[in-house]
């Protein structure tokens, strides 16, 4: 039955690869060569099938892929959108290059990352998808590296000087937005609470990111299931009907959440074995099990 599921998932894994290459599953409206639409998000899968032997010109095919999306972000004014800008090209980068080579090619890319992020007050977005979370997680995947990490240190920063107290714990606002918090993981705290997660793993700003981490985890746990079934909301303080309206799914729903308080446990119970996430940790788990019947923290 294993080797029958196996080879599913590698036929299915195969059948998506080839309809990319047909051209099936392009949005006509996101630059070709981005992360999320496009050359560098096709480049990553290409080259996953690639490593693991799954498909034999996977690793040239993602290289290929690679170089068009280089060139894509040298020819247009690309944005600071780690799924529709450069920053998603310099991401695939990492991932598919060797750390020298990625080194040097991504060169000038980090050091206006670093610029970027350096700038205090931060006023643009906050997001994992389009905003300092994302750019965070590029300087954290470009590690080692003076301007990686002088990169990173200032986006867990940025974060720190723009948290706000809020009931049992911490959150992000969106610029310009007074009331609603954005709970998901592609625009709202959970996808904060990954970007912390990892900063803390690497070892940058390690007790200011561990503090904002509690804080963000603490708060997510601490909202009240939706009527509709929902174990956390897509918004919280939004307009009557506004978060009911909005899918279920990843990037607004409950498996993104689970998955990036799943994730910040780990990380904090992996550093001090007595505690995850502060000194409740049966309490959390068992919240986060809840959250996404993830019976194996039972």
């Amino acid at each position: 039955m294993e080797s029958e599921r196996r080879g599913a998932a590698v036929a299915a894994a195969n059948a998506v690869a080839d309809d990319l290459e047909a051209g099936l599953g392009r949005d006509a409206d996101a630059p070709a060569f981005s992360l999320a639409f496009g050359e560098a998000g096709f480049a990553l899968l290409f080259d996953a099938l690639g490593r693991a032997g799954l498909r034999p010109d996977g690793t040239r095919r993602a290289r290929e892929l690679l170089r068009s999306a280089t060139r894509g972000v040298k020819e247009t004014k690309a944005s600071t959108s780690l799924y529709v800008g450069w920053p998603g090209v310099a991401f695939a980068t990492s991932v598919l290059c060797e750390p020298d080579e990625a080194q040097r090619s991504l060169r000038s890319s980090l050091a206006v990352l670093r610029r970027g992020v350096s700038a205090a007050p931060w006023r643009k977005r906050l997001d994992l998808t389009d905003g300092l979370a994302g750019l965070g997680v590029v300087a954290l995947a470009c590690l080692p590296g003076d301007d990686a990490e002088e990169a990173a240190v200032s986006v867990v920063e940025r974060f720190d000087e723009l948290a706000e107290p809020l009931g049992a714990g911490l959150v992000w606002r969106a610029p310009g937005e007074p009331t609603r918090v954005e709970v998901g993981i592609a625009h709202g705290v959970a996808g904060i609470v990954l970007l912390l997660a990892a900063a803390h793993e690497a070892g940058i700003e390690r007790e200011r990111a561990g503090r904002l981490l509690d804080g963000a985890v603490e708060w997510l746990l601490s909202l009240v299931p939706g009527e509709d079934g929902r174990r956390f909301p897509a918004f919280a303080f939004a307009a009557p009907g506004e978060a009911s309206a909005m899918p279920n799914a990843w990037c607004w729903g409950d498996v993104g959440v689970a998955l990036a308080v799943a994730r910040a446990a780990q990380i904090r119970g992996g550093h001090n074995n007595r505690t995850c996430l502060g000194n409740d940790s049966g309490r959390h788990r068992h919240e986060i099990a809840k959250a996404a019947n993830m019976s194996w923290w039972q």
